[in-house]
């Protein structure tokens, strides 16, 4: 796509400029990650849709070349910065479309099932995404990701206050709307929080991982703020004003039921306390939590193993096995979302390191995460610690996608606007 390739370019030198960490490798990561994440916008020729084309942000180019509704819209921030409007809108788009009658968004948009495209990336096989394209709401263990209800509409909230893109503000608000009341409807509220979550449906999807989980309502409470800018953009203000308390209330009821001052931290998900990045480092820079309790999470983590090497493993210690979906021990990588190291994480613990301040961490973190991706040509999905250091995860039945689109986002994201200095 000519038009986002050039506003890409521009805005990849723009990236750069504003970078204040001391890394001779991030201009060359920064460029690495943006052609990555810029080749993973793929144009469907659909007759049925627009203008006869479809430009969809896919997580991978091999085994996950599907429009996934959780890891675009983690990515949509990273996405817009460089100029890839096309493909946020249009991903967006045909999210809403494929939306449930009641109200269940889709996990993710492809024209054939997770499992075989899985299988024949994994094999090698390059099988094209083209259309007629659908939704698809079920995970391979059955169940529906409630989360995907969540981050659509805060995603659809960030394009829509970056572009000014009234027409598609007013098109979908209900929708968005239906997205949220879906939850109530379905029985997934508690106590004024998002419970009840089926096991394995959030991103942690290889672990029996249910109940009310801090993760999920951190894109709650987000989703909730972003609601309450698009309504008043597109003249609501009633319900502008009903979002915003509730917004407040929810936050506050988040922080009631999660917060462990033994931990210093949030805990996890209802019934484990085991130390979680997502969370926490979510809330630490998209600022949920008080500056107190924002700086009580950065020490715990750094004086964790979750910091060892560097930030990005998700979560400690490592689930017992039989928290694990079949899936992932069959193909050797049980440890997928415990010890394994996600560069998302990196980018978002040095995000939440500016967040607290602490710019000397922010440069390190995004130094090291640097040197990774230049080292090995690439933004991959998961990493291994081996005794030389992190190592792309490479199985008999399994490699890492590359690059990988949801961690090239906010890599990019997390370098943009440097570290303003504020005092500890």
């Amino acid at each position: 796509m000519v038009k986002t390739s050039f506003w890409a370019l521009a805005c990849l030198c723009l990236v750069s400029a504003r970078v204040d960490a001391s890394a001779e490798s991030l201009s060359e990561a920064l460029s690495i990650a943006a052609a990555g994440l810029m080749g993973n916008g793929i144009a469907v020729t659909d007759p049925s849709y627009g203008d006869g084309e479809r430009y969809l942000l896919v997580a991978g180019p091999n085994q996950f070349k599907s429009l996934w509704a959780r890891d675009f819209s983690m990515a949509t921030a990273g996405a817009l910065s460089i100029g890839m409007e096309r493909e946020v809108h249009d991903s967006l788009d045909s999210l809403f479309s494929f939306q449930r009658g009641d109200g269940l968004m889709p996990r993710m948009v492809d024209n054939r099932g997770i499992d075989s495209r899985v299988i024949l990336g994994l094999a090698g096989f390059h099988v094209p995404l083209k259309a007629p394209v659908k939704g698809w709401f079920k995970t391979e263990n059955g169940v529906i990701a409630i989360d995907s209800n969540l981050v659509v509409p805060w995603a659809a909230s960030e394009y829509i206050l970056k572009t000014m893109d009234l027409d598609f503000a007013r098109k979908w608000y209900h929708s968005a709307q239906r997205s949220l009341q879906f939850l109530t409807d379905g029985g997934f509220m508690v106590n004024g929080l998002v419970g009840n979550q089926p096991p394995f449906s959030d991103w942690e999807d290889s672990v029996r991982r249910g109940g009310r989980v801090a993760m999920t309502n951190v894109y709650y409470v987000l989703a909730l703020r972003g609601m309450a800018a698009w309504a008043a953009l597109v003249g609501e203000a009633g319900d502008a004003l009903d979002y915003v308390l509730l917004a407040d209330s929810t936050n506050r009821k988040f922080r009631d039921y999660f917060w462990r001052d033994d931990l210093g931290m949030l805990s996890n998900f209802e019934g484990d306390d085991r130390l979680t990045a997502d969370a926490n480092l979510m809330a630490v820079a998209h600022h949920l939590l008080s500056r107190e309790d924002s700086l009580a999470v950065m020490a715990a983590l750094r004086n964790s193993p979750l910091w060892r090497p560097m930030p990005g493993r998700p979560t400690w210690p490592d689930y017992p096995r039989s928290y694990k979906s079949f899936n992932v021990k069959l193909s050797g990588i049980a440890s997928y979302h415990d010890s394994m190291t996600w560069l998302w994480i990196t980018a978002l613990a040095a995000d939440a390191e500016r967040a607290v301040g602490d710019c000397e961490a922010y440069h390190a973190i995004l130094e090291s995460l640097a040197d990774l991706v230049v080292k090995y040509g690439a933004v991959h999905e998961v990493y291994d610690l081996k005794p030389a250091g992190l190592v792309p995860v490479k199985r008999l039945l399994y490699r890492a996608e590359r690059p990988f689109t949801w961690s090239s986002a906010m890599f990019i994201e997390a370098a943009q606007g440097g570290c303003p200095q504020t005092e500890r």
